[in-house]
């Protein structure tokens, strides 16, 4: 770092300065310009503060996000370009979904039984033991493919909760697709 002045820093309208010099409480770092503080004080003060006042820090946070809530958004698109960050993603939601689940199992249990009465209410009574069979052995498939280590599930490409139409629960309604694709379709036809 090179040595400058608090006021050559001025006159040359940076942001910060070095003197080489410890500050009171010895720490040898950059200065703000603006008020001369050494910026290890005063990352310390800021630091402290938020642990003193946590409602105010949230407040504060708030309110920065609402502000600039459209560069974040860029931000965060940029960030996801990255194949490295996009996994990371995928793995940090995972984990969230999964902390979830070990926390609220009495709202996972009640979306399962759920699925699973719309799976029934969504399957016609003429389906035959051939399409029953047909749709075991899909899910046999699917669970074959997982357990070689392939991340696969089993897709209803008419969804049964569909916003504009819901499918049935048959053989010919079904495929097997990557998880990442499941995922990203959610609750919408594919073709």
């Amino acid at each position: 770092m090179d040595i400058i002045s608090r006021k050559n820093a001025k006159q040359n309208e940076l942001t910060k300065y070095f003197t080489g010099k410890p500050c009171k409480y010895n720490h040898i770092s950059e200065r703000a310009t603006r008020n001369g503080e050494c910026l290890v004080c005063a990352s310390i003060r800021l630091n402290e503060w938020r642990k003193n006042n946590p409602e105010k820090k949230a407040q504060h946070r708030k309110k920065h996000k609402k502000l600039h809530l459209e560069r974040e958004k860029e931000s965060y698109k940029k960030w996801l370009q990255n194949p490295e960050n996009k996994e990371k993603h995928r793995i940090l939601k995972n984990k969230a979904t999964s902390v979830w689940a070990k926390n609220n199992r009495e709202k996972r249990n009640f979306n399962q039984s759920k699925r699973r009465a719309l799976k029934l209410q969504r399957t016609p009574y003429w389906l035959n033991d051939g399409h029953f069979f047909e749709i075991e052995c899909i899910y046999k498939y699917c669970n074959a493919l997982r357990n070689i280590g392939l991340d696969y599930h089993v897709d209803h490409i008419v969804p049964l909760n569909g916003k504009s139409v819901s499918g049935f629960h048959i053989p010919w309604n079904l495929q097997v697709i990557s998880a990442k694709q499941n995922l990203s379709k959610s609750n919408r036809i594919t073709l």
